[in-house]
């Protein structure tokens, strides 16, 4: 059973108090973001919005670019997010970017930035300062600027909602999508409150507890359709950053047409996997029918199979109570495995091995 004297001797960065305020972080987000500007003039004449960013920073353009597909606001916005140092070919001089780095110094980020530019002078930042900041002033660009002190993946509030909020500025929104979208964002912020309240009792019966129980000792493979891969990628990315673990996962109906055949070997790690699995009311019925073929197919040769089902009705907060969720589950393993979530000491090395060898050359 975790103890508030266990948080207070893992958590040394206070990652609890990180996640707790997560609501109160989007509120905050709302307000700098509803006084931004960011693209001055009409855009009716394009609908492709391309979101440039690295991890956690490229998160909130998942989370948009599903809301946009799954949502039902009526408009016909394509988004992309393009992690890496290129872009797509397709960008052109009325295509709307949007530039995401939290520390304003991705080096991945910085390179497509200046190539986009290159292309359209249609482009907006999210930083909360750095090399991005200073690019985007030197060439007139708008910089909506966030609160800095977080690792990135623990500002998704401010990412999500600052990309939300430019493209309600974009001029691609009918009014009653603009309605529709700043509704959405208010309803997730109420629903994140509730969850929050239940979240913070490290105990049972707090189903992030239970969850985390569920895996700690365990690989975690997490399946979802395709609706939820925002969702899907953000439990992953938080049990590999937060609790030092490989995850993996993939979408379903696709797993089931190769994925599904290698669960055979290795033999002893599969048996010591488990599946998380978001079985979602709102889901095509078949695939409801592949995740319950799923489980009886591989029952004899994992662990355990973890079903969650989100209890909103909308689509936006009903994502965010899968992401939020998630982030809990792996805080709480963390504390079960003795391991502050914060710290990302394998990445900062490699960060300065690339950087050592970008000076050499």
């Amino acid at each position: 059973m975790l103890s508030l004297d266990d948080i207070k001797k893992y958590d040394a960065s206070d990652m609890f108090s990180v996640l707790k305020d997560f609501p109160a972080q989007m509120e905050k987000a709302v307000a700098i973001a509803e006084k931004f500007i960011g693209f001055t003039s009409k855009n009716k004449s394009t609908q492709n919005v391309l979101i440039i960013g690295m991890g956690g920073s490229a998160m909130g353009g998942d989370v948009v670019k599903d809301y946009f597909e799954f949502s039902g606001v009526k408009n016909k916005i394509r988004v992309t997010v393009s992690r890496g140092y290129d872009i797509p070919l397709y960008v052109d001089e009325k295509t709307l970017v949007i530039c995401s780095s939290y520390s304003g110094n991705t080096e991945e980020t910085l390179e497509a930035a200046a190539k986009a530019f290159a292309i359209t002078k249609k482009i907006a930042c999210i930083t909360s300062g750095g090399k991005l900041s200073e690019f985007a002033k030197e060439n007139g660009l708008p910089v909506l600027e966030i609160p800095g002190g977080l690792q990135p993946r623990e500002a998704l509030g401010y990412s999500v909602v600052s990309m939300l909020y430019m493209l309600l500025n974009s001029g691609l929104l009918a009014k009653t999508e603009v309605k529709k979208v700043t509704d959405d964002i208010a309803n997730t912020i109420q629903a994140v409150k509730v969850l929050a309240e239940n979240f913070v009792k490290f105990e049972e019966p707090n189903i992030a507890v239970t969850v985390a129980e569920m895996l700690k000792d365990s690989m975690v493979m997490v399946y979802s359709s395709e609706k939820f891969y925002a969702a899907n990628l953000r439990w992953r990315c938080q049990l590999q950053e937060n609790c030092k673990m490989l995850a993996f996962g993939s979408m379903i109906p696709e797993m089931n047409h190769n994925e599904i055949n290698g669960f055979e070997r290795p033999a002893d790690v599969i048996s010591r996997s488990t599946i998380v699995v978001f079985n979602d009311d709102s889901d095509h019925p078949r695939i409801k029918q592949r995740i319950e073929a799923l489980k009886e197919v591989i029952d004899d040769r994992i662990s355990t199979v973890v079903e969650l089902t989100a209890s909103e009705s909308e689509y936006l907060p009903r994502l965010f109570e899968y992401m939020y969720l998630g982030d809990w589950v792996s805080f709480y393993m963390a504390m079960m495995l003795k391991i502050d979530p914060t710290p990302i000491p394998v990445i900062q090395k490699f960060k300065t091995m690339l950087s050592e060898t970008n000076k050499e050359n």
